[in-house]
């Protein structure tokens, strides 16, 4: 009988958990892994492992710097390793890549895995910046294998030293997207007003106060366009922003963030990113799925995410004119819009189904050597 293969996966917070690991530690499971759940508690951990048939490692870890708690927390989850004697350990997220990282090399787990979800240093500036790419570097040297998320990224993690071997499974993106639920019931209704619909975090990495800017443009040419944005307000800067553009005259309508997203792309004729920085923005790859054309930007990650002028169209980061150009390009063309909703549901379709995702990193993790020597 086959030994059963033991693998934890490891984020900073519960909520990243739940977000990031909502489905996958599931599969491996069915695919005879043994599988381990770390990351802080939020109270509900060991009951989203349990619904998965996994098990739940709780570590005292914070998402901001501390040396004191974060020595603490490395000791614990070296401790931890050493008792759980895993075959592979998957780390992502900033603050668990690097001290999961480190401790599984401690711990001599023999496959460490640090898997990029996206680098904050790219928008990040002075000693911040540096501290970043240290631990950054830190997490890489830990791990015997470095995957990124996306192409772009993958060369980003290159360019700044971080890894000079990253790979990237397939097409990339970090968990793909449910084609059973991400799916239109009706089409959309033709002649109704044109929406441009956000989904995500309002912050200035989103490109927000950008978005603010084209909505007013937008607005001298076409005033009934509206724009939705679905999502929490992490920065009193970009909420400003947003305030300000609807107090000048811009269409712009909040709604409250929600878990379950798939009901508001029914409202939308395209999905509009412009973001400064991404890993793969999950959410082109849901707007695909509903058949929607995407607006994004060249920034990294999100540059992978759309085939110019086939599912969306890009612009560059941080240019409010060209977005807008952009948006008024395709609400004046709803021919070209569908055409393109239709490519990107296709393409999603063919190389970034859950169920396609899910099997490229269960197909890496069992190429891995799983010898257990150096336990």
């Amino acid at each position: 009988m086959a030994i059963q293969k033991h693998v934890v996966l490891a984020v900073t917070s519960e909520l990243t958990a739940r977000t990031f690991y909502s489905e996958y530690p599931g599969y491996l499971v069915q695919r005879g892994w043994r599988v381990t759940l770390m990351s802080q508690d939020e109270g509900g951990l060991a009951a989203l492992a349990r619904g998965l048939g996994a098990d739940a490692a709780p570590i005292p870890i914070a998402r901001n710097p501390s040396p004191a708690r974060d020595l603490v927390a490395l000791v614990s989850v070296w401790r931890t390793l050493r008792r759980l004697r895993p075959d592979v350990v998957v780390a992502a997220t900033p603050k668990a890549g690097l001290l999961v990282s480190v401790a599984a090399r401690l711990a001599r787990v023999p496959n460490r895995v640090y898997q990029v979800w996206g680098l904050r240093l790219e928008t990040s500036t002075g000693w911040r910046r540096t501290l970043m790419g240290v631990a950054e570097r830190i997490a890489a040297a830990s791990s015997t294998r470095v995957v990124a998320v996306s192409p772009s990224l993958a060369d980003r993690v290159r360019e700044l030293g971080i890894a000079r071997d990253v790979t990237v499974l397939g097409s990339g993106s970090s968990h793909g997207v449910d084609l059973d639920r991400f799916t239109r019931t009706e089409p959309r209704a033709r002649g109704g007003a044109f929406t441009v619909g956000f989904v995500g975090r309002l912050t200035a990495d989103k490109g927000i106060a950008t978005l603010a800017e084209a909505a007013l443009k937008v607005a001298e040419f076409d005033p009934t366009i509206e724009f939705v944005l679905v999502g929490p307000a992490e920065d009193t800067a970009s909420e400003a922003a947003v305030r300000r553009a609807a107090d000048a005259g811009a269409s712009i309508r909040r709604l409250p963030y929600t878990a379950d997203t798939r009901d508001v792309y029914e409202q939308f004729s395209l999905v509009c990113l412009p973001t400064l920085r991404e890993g793969f923005p999950n959410v082109v790859l849901e707007a695909g799925a509903m058949g929607l054309p995407t607006i994004t930007t060249t920034a990294t990650g999100a540059v992978d995410s759309v085939v110019q002028g086939v599912t969306g169209l890009l612009v560059p980061p941080g240019d409010p004119s060209a977005l807008a150009d952009a948006i008024c390009r395709l609400a004046s063309d709803p021919a070209l819009c569908e055409v393109m909703g239709a490519n990107a549901r296709a393409r999603v379709e063919s190389e970034y189904s859950q169920r396609r995702v899910f099997e490229l990193q269960e197909a890496f993790l069992a190429s891995l050597s799983l010898s257990a020597s150096d336990h």
